[in-house]
């Protein structure tokens, strides 16, 4: 769908908890993916895919972003190609999409994480008590973020 909207590559990397719930082959078939990064694939670019991607990128969208993903960021944590890749593209428009139940949602110490993450100039879609919004939602949020770059490609 973003693919299609901008006309631009994209590149989609999955942490290892998504795979639980997408395969590469699904996400390349649902054609949204120029290329499927994952913790196991060979660099595609001749050098770590995170330096390529984060160098290369237009923006950085992590949806949904698990309290996990975002517990880990706010600590500088780069435990896998998606924060890495993440934390390597701070001078890049950056956004995340929480979502998890309702009960961790509440939690002081994801709330006190994503504020950090605010406070570092990451975009937090607010969400509905943790439900991530759908996807064409996203997809226009994220571009309207990226949109002052959209004019230098």
């Amino acid at each position: 769908m973003l693919r299609e909207r901008i006309g631009l590559a994209t590149f989609v990397v999955l942490t290892k908890g998504a795979r639980r719930f997408v395969t590469t082959d699904a996400i390349r078939y649902a054609g949204e993916a120029t290329a499927v990064v994952t913790d196991n694939s060979e660099p595609l670019f001749g050098r770590p895919d995170h330096i390529w991607l984060a160098s290369h990128a237009l923006g950085i969208l992590v949806y949904p972003a698990s309290a996990d993903f975002i517990g880990r960021t706010a600590c500088g944590l780069a435990t896998d190609v998606a924060s890495t890749t993440f934390l390597t593209g701070h001078h890049k428009p950056r956004m995340v999409v929480p979502s998890m139940n309702s009960m961790m949602w509440s939690n002081n110490l994801l709330q006190r994480n994503l504020n950090v993450l605010r406070e570092n100039g990451v975009e937090v879609v607010d969400t509905n008590e943790g439900q991530a919004p759908d996807v064409a939602g996203v997809c226009s949020l994220f571009e309207s973020l990226i949109e002052p770059s959209l004019g230098r490609v």
